[in-house]
């Protein structure tokens, strides 16, 4: 494996876990009750 193929691989992971949270956030605001 090259040092490229190394650096997108965590890019593409880090990413991933990025994306993984901020769906978990969005879904957590939407089902949280309004509070008006």
């Amino acid at each position: 494996m090259t040092l490229q193929q190394v650096l997108e691989k965590t890019a593409n992971e880090s990413l991933h876990q990025y994306m993984s949270e901020l769906l978990v956030e969005l879904c957590r605001i939407d089902t949280t009750p309004k509070g008006d």
